[in-house]
């Protein structure tokens, strides 16, 4: 420290400093990177050199900055995992209390718990005092005394029920509001710069689906319910702990001790409880998500006869969640053999600490049994880590899946070498030496150029795994690794161009929804789109690909099915056939979109 304090003393009479407390610990994280070099030079030559440092050159608002900054990074460097929690709590649990648009209802509603749990607490204290009111009537044999503790009672059940009832129920609220809001940013982040499609192809994550659904879902009640916990636990103590040290301090004093040994133990046993949930998490996604594969493609699978290699499959998915299970087990057996040890135990306390006091006949009984009391309510407040060790781990659990899953989302694309540019007219599309590679950086092909006007068609031929369906993905703008200029001349995307793909995309609605996406797809935002079709356009378009059957089997327009199980590939072509022929775009890009068709019907579809 000795080279620090000299250089704080130079710099304080060489020129001003910020002055507030947490600057100055700014500076002592940015200046202790010095010490060693200082201290070589201080030791080496005996001396300390007298020029400010740049840093304490800089203006101070510019030096605040980067001390802030600095100081962050020492603190991450010196407790990583310590700081990590925070910092995801933070970033996955604040955004939604310092919004403008909700933070306003949001406290509000907080307020309103806080003063329902505030109520509850003072039902519990009301409840400790009526029952010493009892417990006294009862030994004096007062008669009035016990019809009066009754009446406190019914009084106080009145107040406590409303209270608790309404408490969670705003809680409640709470929660679904949380979640709506937390689901719609993701939903924000999930479909921008098509993250989505990103996250699927590369396999930057794993299950996407069951973080949006399951975790928000959890991590917005757990976290009410952990607060709400928290808080009441603190004015339970607050308040009891005043009222037991003013009754009996050596009683307090052993409480104290027993809750922070517990809470050390606690914490060691259950200390491989957060892995093991992000473990357990992960295994039973897995295993979902197979069942749910097996499920979407049971027609396939039962032609192959590859029942026994699915089984097999799911059945080493289930071992893998049945092993991670047992494993957590034996550490919630662990936990549990000292939590429940714990509990018994700390019940003969009080008697054990305040009966020698009664049998030296310092104290009566009700005294004895008001303090025990009041001792085991403070117990279960003090030992809240002990008790809900595994709901809290369950609860980091959650906010980690969902920061991690905020990394993914915020994380910028990878820079791709592949230019775009507008292109002129005629030139609807050009591509201008052209190399593609794939994600894991091989190359398909390169050298490409071709241009493609108005009123002109293009065929692209080549072996099965050339890169031909890469090529549309490097036009749509999926793909950037690789070389050259794609040059485009399109309007907005759904209104001047369409991509084919081999495999429609089956929506889910109606049989007009179907044939409307994604020109007039709902909430989609398009300057230059067409009039909606009428009915009669809809109905021609079916007959025009021959599915004006569809009607009839299917029940109308307004029908709604899971298209991509009810309709057969070749159906489900044609169908998006007709939504090429309804938007009419200037460029549609096919992708074998009539594999599945005879060649007859094929013929049709390509002279339309």
């Amino acid at each position: 420290l000795k080279p620090f304090w000299l250089k704080k003393w130079r710099s304080q009479s060489e020129g001003p400093l910020c002055q507030s407390p947490s600057c100055c610990l700014a500076l002592m994280a940015v200046q202790s990177k010095a010490i060693s070099k200082e201290d070589t030079e201080y030791h080496g030559k005996g001396q300390v050199a007298g020029a400010m440092s740049p840093a304490c050159r800089q203006p101070t608002a510019e030096r605040s900055v980067s001390c802030f900054t600095e100081a962050w990074t020492w603190v991450d460097r010196l407790c990583p995992a310590e700081w990590q929690r925070l910092r995801s709590f933070w970033r996955v649990l604040a955004p939604y209390w310092l919004n403008p648009s909700t933070r306003r209802e949001a406290f509000l509603r907080a307020l309103a718990i806080i003063g329902l749990t505030f109520g509850n607490t003072v039902a519990m204290l009301n409840g400790t005092m009526i029952n010493g009111i009892f417990l006294k009537a009862v030994a004096d044999k007062s008669r009035r005394g016990f019809y009066r503790a009754l009446g406190l009672h019914l009084l106080n059940v009145a107040w406590s029920v409303p209270c608790l009832v309404f408490q969670q129920y705003f809680q409640a609220q709470l929660a679904v509001k949380w979640r709506e809001w937390m689901t719609s940013k993701f939903f924000d982040r999930y479909f921008q710069s098509r993250k989505y499609y990103e996250i699927q192809a590369e396999g930057k994550l794993d299950n996407p689906d069951q973080r949006i659904n399951d975790d928000i879902r959890s991590c917005t009640t757990q976290a009410l319910a952990t607060s709400q916990m928290v808080l009441g636990a603190a004015l339970d103590f607050g308040i009891f702990s005043a009222i037991l040290l003013k009754m009996y301090p050596p009683m307090f004093v052993a409480l104290v001790a027993m809750a922070t040994a517990g809470t050390r133990i606690s914490l060691w046993l259950g200390r491989r409880l957060i892995a093991l949930n992000c473990m357990q998490e992960q295994h039973e996604a897995d295993f979902r998500f197979g069942l749910v594969r097996l499920r979407e493609n049971a027609e396939s699978i039962a032609f192959y006869k590859g029942e026994e290699g699915e089984r097999d499959l799911l059945f080493r998915r289930l071992y893998a969640v049945m092993k991670n299970t047992e494993v957590s087990q034996v550490v919630s057996r662990n936990l549990g053999y000292f939590t429940h040890t714990y509990t018994h135990l700390v019940r003969f306390i009080p008697y054990w600490v305040a009966v020698p006091h009664h049998f030296r006949g310092g104290i009566d009984f009700a005294f004895v049994n008001q303090c025990a009391e009041v001792f085991n309510h403070i117990t279960g407040d003090a030992s809240l880590v002990i008790s809900q060790l595994e709901g809290l781990a369950n609860f980091y659990t959650t906010v980690e899946r969902l920061d991690e899953f905020l990394d993914v989302l915020e994380a910028k694309p990878a820079a791709g070498g592949i230019r775009r540019s507008t292109a002129e007219a005629p030139t609807l599309l050009g591509v201008e030496g052209l190399s593609v590679k794939t994600p894991d950086k091989r190359t398909l092909f390169s050298g490409l150029d071709f241009k493609l006007r108005s009123g002109e068609s293009l065929l692209v031929m080549g072996p099965s795994g050339c890169g031909k369906t890469s090529l549309m993905r490097v036009v749509a703008g999926l793909w950037s690794a690789g070389e050259g200029t794609v040059s485009c001349n399109l309007g907005a995307a759904g209104a001047s161009h369409l991509f084919m793909p081999q495999r429609p995309y089956m929506v889910l609605g109606s049989l007009r929804e179907q044939m409307l996406y994604p020109t007039w797809a709902t909430g989609r935002s398009c300057p230059d789109r067409l009039p909606a079709p009428e009915e009669a356009q809809l109905v021609a378009a079916l007959e025009a690909v021959r599915l004006a059957h569809l009607l009839r089997r299917e029940g109308g327009l307004e029908a709604v099915a899971d298209w991509a199980a009810v309709l057969s590939l070749g159906e489900q072509q044609r169908l998006a056939i007709t939504r090429v022929l309804l938007a009419r775009p200037v460029l549609a890009l096919l992708d074998e979109c009539t594999s599945a068709l005879d060649a007859d019907c094929e013929a049709r579809i390509y002279s339309l």
